[in-house]
């Protein structure tokens, strides 16, 4: 082979390694410009399903304060104002607040009032049997240790996802001390979800870590502890 050909094979090889150089890192650049684009993406929608939420727990954190810093349910905790349900907690309560459930608790944990209600038939119901669990003496739910103590969020129960907001039970000026707990549910049905979506313009689902369908990477994250609170986002083939 002369001179000639092996330089033109030289260039030639060099040229075809050059491109392929350059195609390899042009798709791993452009691969992660659409990476960075897609968990953005994401991490918006994160943040617009949380302030979502967050408006439906400040609206029911509004409606538990208004009760529990008020002279009449202290009243009715402490064995006085027996008409309080009645007159304070009828089915017009109920339905005009959207809330699902009501638990006056005392200090030591036992129950004064609990009641739970079906916002479709506007009946009274018992409370959720999954809740049970949360009503110990030790339960956060119940135990306030100063006036400023609140505990609001998403709690994940058998029969479905409910939103919560449990406050110290204080004098209508909210000065102590605590006498105990009250606590008020939504629950977060098909019709709620509606219009989560609705208000977002995302699908929405909740499911508990213990959920069998819940995505492998999900599940390993939380387990390890290491990732952030916000969120945790992944992509699913």
């Amino acid at each position: 082979m002369s001179l000639r050909w092996k330089t033109y094979l030289i260039v030639g090889f060099t040229l075809i390694a050059a491109v392929a150089a350059i195609l390899v890192v042009s798709q791993t650049v452009l691969m992660r410009g659409f990476t960075k684009v897609e968990t953005a993406e994401v991490q918006e929608e994160v943040a617009r399903a949380k302030a979502a939420l967050n408006r439906e727990l400040t609206e029911l954190s509004a409606t538990v304060y208004g009760y529990a810093s008020w002279d009449d349910t202290v009243a009715f905790l402490e064995g006085q104002n027996q008409a309080y349900p009645e007159t304070n907690l009828s089915d017009s309560f109920f339905t005009g607040s959207a809330v699902n459930l009501v638990v006056l608790a005392r200090n030591d944990g036992t129950m004064a009032l609990g009641r739970g209600f079906d916002l479709k038939t506007a009946k009274t119901t018992s409370l959720p049997v999954g809740l049970s669990e949360y009503l110990g003496t030790e339960s956060p739910l119940l135990k306030h240790t100063s006036v400023d103590s609140r505990l609001s969020g998403l709690l994940m129960l058998p029969e479905g996802p409910m939103l919560i907001d449990s406050q110290p039970i204080l004098a209508s000026k909210g000065e102590g001390p605590v006498r105990g707990a009250l606590i008020m549910g939504r629950w977060l049905d098909a019709a709620q979800l509606a219009e989560l979506e609705n208000e977002t313009r995302l699908s929405l689902g909740f499911l508990p870590l213990s959920a069998e369908e819940l995505p492998a990477e999900v599940g390993q994250a939380a387990a390890a502890g290491d990732r952030p609170a916000e969120a945790f986002i992944a992509a699913f083939g």
